[in-house]
């Protein structure tokens, strides 16, 4: 062993480590999307320029970048010019932010190291660069949480023994005399190793080389945080290709205080051409709160999987012979239970086709880092031969070609996608091309109550507010009783007398039909975040156009749009069901772009339902549209086909323009209802919609939505406790809005 800020590891039988306890690599054992996954790769050079722009090698880091969920990548041997430079962020504006040193003698040609950064984990901040060898090293530092930052140090050390030694000299001599804050973090390719067991054949390398580097690591007070965790394997990074020899050249060493954080080491090919491999881990950040597994939700590829299609017509086919089997309704058996069961199959089902899918994709590679393994570790009383050094070697380089098969062709996948709809505004336009949202996350959340204001990190205790915030919205009522408010209700209406005329009664107080429903869901948006029961409108969709195929061939299948209609007029008559989650909607707070984030206050409440209570919302919306249209005044200019608001801004330009010129006194006054659709409360929207003349049916199905609706509050992706709506329309289904305004009118009114 060579020298070391570590000491001495000495090994017992089976190759455990004695004298002392190791670092875990996560003693908490709590995984959490709180954490920063880094890596190091030397990519040897720029790559080949494209006509469309960029090089094969920088849009094959863009797409490890995505597929790798990486943060930050230090990159060595970059070959990164200024124009270079300048071009691959304009190139790669909104997805990468890249900062270079490049080779002073030789930009375009030689060394070059460099940071790329994914603006997604950026979360807006700058990162600062500090060059200390041009070309060879240099450190940023980036917000890593809340009033904290981390410091990486990326360095490409010279291949020369004698030049490698004094490389790390000088970078001692800086953090000693220049008295730089030292890095948490060093990582990159260092072109020598610190130990024998991290060569094959195993050598010894120069010993001035492995003593500098073994003093700058001790003066900065890292350790090889990889060699910790797996302190009796042998993994390489780089392999020579004329001699077989391989080598642990590419390594990340973390500060002492640091290590526990530090877990999910990986290390094998990156997909790009290069002749080595990318090291990466994660760390995480335990000041952060915890982060939950979120809700579940279907995965749209699996509508092409094959396997999964015929599992679909199978649930599908099962669902239609029960239902056709029904007979007369009870509590227990009902169209409405034998359809949250078929959703329940059908998630379940898609759960575990995509861990299949996942397991084969990863299998053959599993089977090659396996034999790898073998190879190397033979025996633990034995050290590797030279047949099995070059086996490990022919395994290498099938896993390599067969890790750049896989990338390939998902490149070329995101390059057909981009070539169809790259140019085409729509959703994958707006989705590349629109700069990253605010972070999500929420670090601290005010404590409810009055007096000095405190502050919670804790997830479950910001759930636990969130909830008790909109809970409480529904209860914030200055009537006394139920009678005053009535006298209330009384005085406003007695002083409008619309009507709804018999005519446009009619179709509110038919049974749904068939084509609504059909209509309904071709009209559905796709691309949203589903429910509760994460199910997308593209399932449904699916199933309608199969139907409509079927229906051609006469062939068995599930007419989806016959169901949802029985399932819906089921709702109409007799409620919603219980325990079917069909009115069940999770909250997602959006930042108002105002006010300060740790509020709950100032984020807009926007409930996630289910698409199969979207769809009956739909065909109730298309059916308001015209009675809406004929009771709310014209001046009502929102949610209504052929108004629009902006009308409304200009009539109010018109009239400040007129008053201007006509020398006319006056003013004009805004009003901005508080919490406007968590006000309306649902005893006054029941009376409002009878007095109006509203059939009895409708007004039923739309109680029975809302005496049914439950909805739970969804912060860092742990749902909180469920609470029922009593007061309100939900923000994000589209009947909704058209009730809003007809609610609101008589305010209108009477003013």
């Amino acid at each position: 062993m060579h020298p070391s800020n570590e000491g001495p590891v000495l090994y017992g039988s089976g190759n455990v480590p004695i004298g002392g306890p190791r670092v875990p690599a996560n003693p908490s054992g709590r995984r959490t999307r709180a954490r920063l996954r880094f890596a190091s790769l030397n990519i040897n050079g720029f790559g080949r320029l494209l006509p469309t722009g960029g090089t094969d090698k920088w849009l094959g880091i863009n797409q490890l970048m995505k597929e790798k969920r990486l943060a930050v990548l230090a990159v060595q041997e970059a070959h990164l010019t200024e124009d270079r430079l300048r071009a691959l962020n304009v190139l790669f504006a909104s997805q990468l932010l890249v900062l270079a040193s490049p080779d002073p003698e030789n930009a375009s040609g030689a060394g070059g190291v460099a940071f790329v950064f994914s603006r997604k984990h950026l979360k807006g901040a700058d990162p600062v660069l500090d060059v200390v060898r041009p070309g060879r090293a240099a450190s940023v530092v980036f917000p890593w949480a809340v009033n904290r930052s981390l410091t990486i140090l990326n360095v490409y050390a010279p291949n020369c023994s004698a030049k490698n030694a004094e490389f790390w000299t000088e970078l001692k001599e800086h953090y000693v005399g220049m008295g730089a804050a030292k890095p948490d973090i060093l990582l990159g390719d260092f072109n020598v190793v610190d130990d024998p067991a991290d060569r094959i054949p195993s050598r010894a390398d120069a010993a001035a080389a492995v003593e500098a580097l073994a003093h700058l690591r001790a003066l900065l007070g890292v350790v090889d945080s990889w060699r910790r965790a797996h302190p009796a394997e042998r993994a390489f990074s780089y392999m020579q290709m004329s001699t077989g020899s391989q080598s642990r050249l590419d390594r990340i060493y973390v500060s002492r205080p640091l290590l526990p954080a530090i877990a999910d080491w990986d290390l094998g090919p990156p997909g790009i051409i290069t002749d080595h491999h990318l090291v990466s881990c994660s760390i995480a950040n335990y000041h952060a709160p915890n982060i939950g597994r979120g809700r579940w939700a279907f995965p749209p590829v699996l509508l092409e999987d094959p396997i999964f299609v015929k599992t679909m017509r199978d649930l599908g086919l099962n669902l239609k012979n029960q239902v056709a089997l029904l007979g007369d309704r009870t509590e227990e058996i009902n169209v409405q239970k034998l359809f949250y069961e078929f959703k329940t199959s059908f998630a379940e089902a898609a759960r575990e086709r995509m861990k299949a899918r996942v397991a084969t994709s990863e299998r053959k590679g599993t089977r090659l880092r396996e034999q790898i393994r073998s190879a190397l570790h033979p025996d633990v009383l034995r050290v590797p031969t030279t047949e099995d050094v070059e086996s490990a070697g022919l395994l290498r380089e099938k896993l390599t070609k067969l890790e750049s098969g896989r990338f390939g062709r998902r490149k070329a996948m995101n390059a057909a996608k981009d070539w169809v709809e790259g140019e085409r505004i729509g959703r994958y336009w707006m989705r590349a091309n629109a700069p990253h949202a605010l972070d999500g996350t929420f670090y601290e959340m005010a404590k409810l109550g009055p007096g000095p204001v405190t502050y919670a990190n804790d997830t479950k205790q910001m759930c636990k507010i969130a909830r008790t915030f909109y809970d409480d919205l529904q209860h914030v009522d200055p009537l006394d009783s139920v009678a005053t408010h009535d006298e209330y209700i009384d005085t406003v209406l007695a002083g409008w007398s619309e009507r709804l005329p018999n005519d446009y009664k009619a179709p509110l107080a038919a049974p749904i039909s068939l084509e609504e429903v059909r209509e309904a869901i071709d009209d559905a948006a796709v691309g949203k975040s589903p429910g509760l029961d994460g199910l997308p409108a593209e399932v449904y969709k699916r199933y309608a156009v199969w139907a409509t195929s079927a229906a051609k061939t006469g062939k068995p299948h599930l007419d989806i749009a016959e169901v949802l209609r029985k399932l819906f007029n089921d709702i109409e008559v007799h409620g919603v069901a219980p325990n079917v989650m069909f009115a069940e909607g999770w909250i997602c707070p959006i930042y108002k772009l105002k006010g300060d984030t740790r509020q709950i206050t100032n984020y807009r409440p926007i409930t996630l339902l289910n698409a199969d209570y979207k769809i009956l919302t739909r065909v109730l919306a298309t059916r308001l549209v015209s009675p809406a249209s004929l009771i709310v005044h014209p001046d009502q200019a929102g949610f209504l086909p052929g108004r629009r608001i902006h009308d409304n801004i200009r009539l109010t330009k018109i009239m400040l323009d007129y008053a201007e010129a006509e020398e006319i006194n006056g003013v004009i006054v805004a009003l901005d209802q508080e919490k406007a659709y968590d006000r309306i409360d649902h005893h006054y929207l029941w009376r409002l919609l009878e007095h109006l003349n509203f059939p009895q049916r409708f007004i039923r199905t739309i109680r029975a939505l809302y005496d049914s609706a439950r909805s739970a509050a969804m912060i860092n992706g742990t749902l909180s406790e469920s609470f029922s709506i009593t007061r309100g329309v939900r923000q994000g289904d589209p009947v909704s809005c058209l009730l809003f305004n007809i609610a609101i009118e008589p305010l209108a009114v009477a003013l």
